[in-house]
């Protein structure tokens, strides 16, 4: 994520606080350039996971989802079949928007799952039903805040409970 101000930084921390590596690059830089070289050193290293994460972005943001559509390229010219997973990283209070972004997501960067965050708070994320139905996608975490430990794998035994409960 070279595009949002201080991503680097929050990153960074966070790397930091788990006890994982960072590739970062200069300020402004590339983004598909510090894509590339995280999947070159998690090859060369023999990573078992590397994760690359990009700038938020909106579908209509069409030389972001080109740089994106760049980044799922260049990946794969480095490691062969990458990127083996992508998630989509929805916000639950995102409603009937979610879909587009979804379609928009899929379309460009073959989108393999779901991440469904902001669950924490009074949104139940229900819109995750028609996005499951249209894109075949699965919902695999969940976020429940910004703690450490506050991304969980999706139960959908208890995601149908909280919606459905009165």
């Amino acid at each position: 994520d070279t595009f949002r101000a201080a991503a680097v930084e929050q990153l960074t921390v966070w790397s930091g606080r788990i006890g994982c590596e960072i590739v970062t690059g200069p300020p402004e830089a590339d983004p598909a350039s510090v894509a590339f070289r995280t999947a070159q050193r998690a090859f060369e290293e023999g990573f078992d996971v590397a994760v690359i994460d990009t700038a938020g972005r909106l579908q209509t943001q069409t030389h972001l989802m080109q740089q994106l559509d760049k980044i799922r390229r260049v990946v794969g010219k480095q490691v062969e079949g990458a990127p083996h997973e992508v998630l989509l990283v929805l916000d639950a209070t995102a409603g009937q928007n979610a879909i587009s972004q979804a379609r928009g997501f899929s379309e460009v960067a073959g989108c393999t799952g779901i991440i469904l965050a902001k669950l924490d708070g009074s949104a139940k994320g229900g819109v995750i039903l028609p996005i499951h139905e249209q894109f075949q996608l699965p919902v695999k975490f969940v976020g429940l805040g910004e703690g450490i430990n506050d991304l969980a794998p999706f139960d959908p035994s208890s995601f149908a409970h909280a919606l459905f409960d009165r």
